[in-house]
């Protein structure tokens, strides 16, 4: 069976997908593009039919895409195929004498912090998330060392 062609995925729609869809693992926050306060966030979402998983925050680096694309490359170790990273920068905000925070210019040498997200298949199976509830305790221990 041939594989199906999806349409080139944008920042822009991604951003749109993250906030149209329901809040999962109990997590309260909701997507917002502008929000550069998130240090690691997991989504699983749906795009044209494709589930998928999407890896996004201030600490999320496009290196990490690059380790699975090389695992992938020259092991039989399954990892996920990466269909998109992304990055966008915001001026960081700073504090004026009376603690007061304001954006900085957007001029190109002022400091910045990054967003990334990483766009990639979502693989079959149970999370850790859904799967450490039921575990005992002698198996924890072995995943956490």
């Amino acid at each position: 069976m041939p594989s199906r062609q999806h349409p080139e995925l944008t920042l822009q729609e991604l951003q749109r997908i993250l906030s149209s869809f329901e809040v999962e693992f109990e997590d309260l926050h909701t997507y917002r593009s502008d929000d550069f306060s998130v240090i690691r966030r997991v989504r699983n979402v749906e795009w044209d039919r494709l589930p998928l998983t999407v890896i996004y925050g201030t600490q999320v680096s496009s290196v990490e895409a690059d380790t699975i694309t090389f695992v992938s490359r020259h092991t039989t170790v399954p990892v996920p195929r990466i269909h998109a990273v992304f990055t966008e920068q915001e001026p960081l905000p700073t504090a004026n004498c009376n603690g007061e925070y304001k954006k900085q210019s957007t001029h190109a040498s002022s400091p910045r912090r990054t967003m990334t997200y990483i766009v990639e298949e979502r693989l079959p199976g149970r999370s850790l998330a859904d799967a450490w509830p039921t575990m005992r305790s002698d198996q924890r221990k072995i995943i956490a060392s």
